[in-house]
């Protein structure tokens, strides 16, 4: 089998040109798709197709942790040497349990996040991530700077989600970002994905580290423990290049224009990690992920 059902294959290609949501946002839709596709029945060699996902998952979204561990995970599943049936049922429950977590591990995160940061009047964030957001909504702070988060405007979105539930908001440039962090009680941001190398957000969250850094001001990064990406995972992650008319439809004279949407924040610039219950200094998540310490 060289192909999946053109239904499923028409989702997976609607996924992978997503350039706007966020790596969470984005795994709740695709784990949907694949369980109503199984739920329907699928026709032809069960394995191979489920193989074949797997393999798709893998290139969707390069740069998100949850599409490199799915993928992984229903793998594992398929090297077992049992039935179609129970493969069928044992993928089912997988892509289950993944979804409760999806769905599920933002509210933890946003709650250990409440005791950190109480008392922190005005924060900055960078992008949209739907984690990020309901923690805001739940501490409520007096007021949020958002940089717009180019060249999709992602920050133009989370404003809006926050102003429109009652949440004071300042939208900004790109580019006046670092220099307002001084103004801040904390930088908060999301993460596609934690690498032994760093956390991986959009394109501009390193400055604004590296400011709250000089500036002495918390950087908190949000992430659910299915955004850590193991070593062995680590050969199939990538930032891409994207589409450079995105950034300008101009010709630029013996120049080209690049376009990346993420970028590797290193852990000494990060003050903590916050998951499910857990705070993790950035040295201690560096570790876990090298195996120096469990996770």
């Amino acid at each position: 089998m060289k192909e999946l059902p053109p239904p499923l294959e028409e989702v997976l290609e609607r996924v992978r040109e997503d350039r706007s949501s966020g790596a969470r946002e984005l795994a709740i839709k695709t784990c949907v798709y694949i369980l109503n596709w199984l739920e329907k029945g699928p026709e032809g060699p069960l394995r191979e197709a489920i193989f074949l996902l797997a393999s798709r998952l893998l290139e969707l979204q390069p740069s998100m942790a949850p599409f490199l561990r799915l993928s992984y995970e229903i793998e594992q599943v398929l090297r077992e040497k049992e039935g179609t049936e129970e493969v069928l049922e044992r993928v089912k429950n997988l892509l289950t349990d993944f979804l409760k977590e999806l769905r599920e591990g933002a509210k933890g995160v946003a709650l250990r996040f409440a005791s950190v940061i109480k008392g922190k009047r005005k924060v900055m964030t960078h992008s949209f991530s739907t984690t990020v957001l309901e923690a805001l909504l739940l501490i409520r702070p007096e007021e949020v700077i958002c940089p717009e988060s180019r060249p999709l405007c992602e920050g133009i979105r989370m404003a809006k989600e926050l102003g429109g539930k009652g949440v004071q908001v300042v939208l900004i440039v790109d580019a006046a970002a670092p220099g307002l962090v001084a103004d801040c009680d904390a930088v908060v941001v999301g993460a596609d994905s934690v690498t032994s190398k760093g956390v991986v957000n959009k394109v501009g969250t390193y400055p604004l580290a590296l400011s709250a850094k000089r500036e002495g001001v918390p950087f908190y990064v949000l992430a659910e423990r299915y955004k850590v990406l193991p070593p062995s995972l680590a050969p199939h992650f990538r930032i891409e290049e994207k589409p450079p008319d995105e950034v300008t439809r101009e010709r630029i004279p013996l120049g080209k224009v690049r376009n990346r949407y993420f970028e590797t924040t290193p852990f000494d610039l990060i003050t903590g990690i916050v998951m499910p219950g857990t705070f993790y200094t950035g040295g201690q998540i560096e570790r876990l992920i090298t195996g120096r310490e469990g996770l």
